[in-house]
């Protein structure tokens, strides 16, 4: 009679082994079982020492390359502790990261803040609403090193910051209003002009044409009509050619196109 039961692997778990009732069998699957956990100690065994061998030859790889880097500085050779010791600090290192932190519990306030009213401003218990400015300084302040943008963007900032000062400067130079540069070695005095009205310069035709009164007229070249048409006949002669030039090419296109179809 068999004792087995239908839901035996659920009731005890994944990991039970359900053995014969006879005693021939139930000792023959007791060895099978020996076997197998031995095979498996004995891969876990070259597992690890696969491992250990690997982590070896990485040490010595980052060995020779430290000696080398010293050698390229003109440093003298490293003591054997000292790699080691690294080594050793390193293997604690990833120990470390390996090993998980404890979970932290969390907590988590589902009601909402009440908001701040405005004759609530300024009391003990009330926290200080912050500018844009303010805020985002804060958050620099807490903000880690590791995350931070790098010194060129900050230089980069602030020179973008003093561009306008020295904009506003040079405007400042340029909208400056114009000195008069005064003749000292000159010794004829400028004669007092008080009294007198304001003077308007002549217009420009005075200046090129001399005093006339007739308006300023532009004369255009007259054109000799033999001219006219003989351009008009060449201009019409060029189009004439073009066109034929194209007729041409269309035909022995269509020519070509039946000779091969």
């Amino acid at each position: 009679m068999d004792n087995e039961q239908p839901v035996e692997a659920r009731t005890h778990g994944v990991g039970y082994y359900s053995f014969s009732t006879d005693e021939v069998e139930r000792a023959r699957q007791q060895d099978e079982l020996k076997n197998l956990r031995k095979e498996t100690v004995e891969q876990q065994a070259k597992t690890q020492t696969a491992a250990q061998r690997k982590q070896k030859l990485m040490e010595e790889r980052l060995k020779a390359a430290r000696r080398r880097k010293r050698e390229r500085l003109g440093l003298p050779p490293e003591e054997e502790g000292e790699g080691e010791a690294e080594g050793n600090s390193l293997g604690v290192e990833d120990e470390k990261e390996k090993t998980p932190d404890p979970p932290e519990e969390l907590r988590r306030d589902v009601r909402k803040p009440a908001p701040i009213r405005p004759w609530d401003i300024g009391k003990e218990n009330t926290s200080k609403v912050l500018s844009q400015e303010e805020w985002m300084e804060k958050k620099r302040l807490e903000r880690n090193e590791e995350f931070a943008p790098p010194n060129l963007y900050s230089s980069q900032k602030s020179r973008r910051k003093r561009q306008p000062e020295q904009v506003r400067e040079e405007r400042q130079v340029f909208n400056m209003e114009p000195v008069p540069i005064e003749d000292e070695l000159e010794e004829e005095k400028v004669e007092n002009t008080r009294g007198r009205g304001a003077e308007i310069p002549p217009p420009p035709t005075f200046e090129m044409y001399g005093p006339t009164s007739k308006p300023y007229q532009t004369t255009r070249p007259k054109l000799n009509p033999t001219e006219i048409n003989k351009s008009i006949e060449e201009g019409l002669n060029f189009i004439r050619k073009q066109v034929e030039e194209k007729q041409a090419k269309r035909r022995r296109k269509d020519e070509i196109e039946e000779i091969m179809g």
